[in-house]
């Protein structure tokens, strides 16, 4: 739970998560707990001062589309659509930024930042969206709809042709509406005569193809349908995402997941990651998150549970795109300089892993203490740590040290630790001690966040 906060951008803990409202504490709250520390000892640290990452995907966030989506329940609510569209995409390994109907239609939307574009369920667009999606496609962009796009206008109204109609080379036919359940196939030289059978469709029967191009069919009826214009193009599903969420679990799941890598192939976006079971299968349910500080790429992997028994899995990850020094953050293991390794997935237990161009072959740690220099009035001691971290990079990336502080009776003094960012493999933080803290030596620990190398020293205190 703590986990996909933090990779999907949380920076707080709500307290209402830990206690019930007789103020009791939720027994699940323990496990929590020791997941939130080890957060807290730099690994969210680093996460939260990197940038997310997405795969070049935007979704369309329409408050038009929602509001009609409750005159009919043929196609379900728009809210459920979002749920179902994001966790299809998050099943293929990829990432995507929602925009705004505001945004596009103060801004547009760029190709090079979104070279794909998805469109679910938006069925109640505006003039200046429908024209910044016109142009988004001409000037090179990959815009994809499931069912219905543009079928009204941002009030409601419905618009005869659709607004999108003839960009995505269709015409409707009003008569047969949604048809359940269907089957249907894929296969075309556009998507290098890939075959896919696919099953539980739902699929739009008013849609007839004008100057597109069918891809595929379930029954009479078209689907995965492509046209050129400009120097972009349109796939349209005319199925809902409703129908590849409802199979994300089974077999045939997978034959639906790779139609739509054909489509968002139009736009050569593929993961970066793949994770596969000895038989070469991917791994169902694992979201993929990446972030980037400088040269240092964070990659978190979050297995969901398929079932309540679903066992642990050994699964090799592929990372495509050179080879970089690999470390398992949350167990400290090094992986060697690899773009293949393996590493077990337990369910609603996260991964992290820390890709460098670089390798961490040490710490060291210098600590000193000073008296409080407070004019006019009486200060305790200031200690100054030092930490340098080796690497074989002349100049490393910004990374992050978990300080640790332990008294002379060998307690540890949390209200003393703290995350040291380095840079450059360099890092001093100081601490105020308190006057009446006990003279002797005190420990200093720094350890590496993504290494987990550590480094100790002695602190005198007067």
């Amino acid at each position: 739970m703590w986990w996909y906060a933090v990779y999907h951008g949380t920076q707080s803990i709500c307290p209402m998560d830990a206690f019930t409202p007789s103020t009791t504490v939720y027994p699940s709250f323990g496990w929590a707990s020791e997941e939130m520390k080890e957060l807290r000892a730099g690994s969210g640290q680093a996460l939260m001062n990197s940038r997310r990452l997405d795969d070049g995907i935007g979704v369309h966030y329409s408050q038009s589309s929602l509001h009609a989506s409750t005159l009919s329940g043929e196609w379900g609510r728009l809210d459920r659509v979002w749920l179902q569209t994001f966790a299809t995409l998050e099943d293929m390994g990829l990432q995507y930024t929602c925009v705004a109907y505001e945004q596009i239609e103060q801004e547009g939307i760029d190709p090079t930042r979104y070279p794909a574009f998805i469109l679910p369920y938006s069925q109640a667009i505006s003039p200046q969206e429908a024209a910044a999606f016109i142009k988004y496609v001409n000037d090179g962009g990959l815009l994809i709809a499931d069912v219905r796009p543009g079928l009204f206008d941002h009030h409601g109204k419905a618009s005869t042709p659709g607004l999108l109609d003839e960009l995505f080379g269709i015409k409707r036919v009003p008569g047969t509406g949604p048809l359940k359940n269907q089957a249907g196939s894929v296969r075309d030289d556009l998507l290098g005569g890939a075959f896919a059978e696919l099953i539980g469709l739902d699929v739009d029967g008013d849609v007839q193809v004008t100057d597109g191009h069918a891809m595929g069919a379930a029954g009479e009826v078209p689907i995965m349908i492509t046209k050129q214009t400009g120097k972009g193009r349109t796939v349209l599903l005319n199925y809902g995402f409703g129908a590849l969420h409802r199979v994300r679990n089974e077999p045939h799941g997978a034959a639906q997941r790779t139609a739509l890598y054909g489509a968002l192939g139009f736009a050569g976006i593929e993961p970066r990651y793949l994770v596969a079971t000895g038989g070469g299968e991917l791994l169902r349910q694992l979201e993929i998150v990446r972030f980037e500080d400088g040269p240092i790429e964070y990659v978190g992997m979050l297995k969901y549970r398929v079932n309540i028994s679903e066992p642990a899995v050994t699964a090799q990850v592929e990372a495509r795109g050179s080879q970089l020094h690999t470390y398992d953050m949350r167990s400290g293991q090094y992986l060697g300089r690899a773009d293949l390794w393996r590493s077990e997935f337990v369910p609603a237990r996260a991964k992290l892993f820390a890709r460098l161009p670089y390798e961490i072959t040490g710490i060291s740690l210098s600590a000193s203490a000073q008296p409080g220099r407070a004019e006019g009035q009486q200060t305790g001691p200031v200690g100054t740590v030092n930490v340098a971290l080796q690497t074989t990079a002349k100049e490393p990336g910004r990374q992050w040290v978990e300080v640790r502080v332990t008294g002379p009776d060998g307690q540890l003094r949390r209200h003393y630790g703290r995350n040291l960012q380095t840079e450059k493999g360099r890092g001093t933080t100081y601490i105020q001690f308190a006057l009446n803290d006990e003279p002797g030596a005190w420990q200093i620990t720094a350890r590496d966040v993504i290494s987990s190398k550590t480094a100790t020293a002695n602190l005198v205190l007067p």
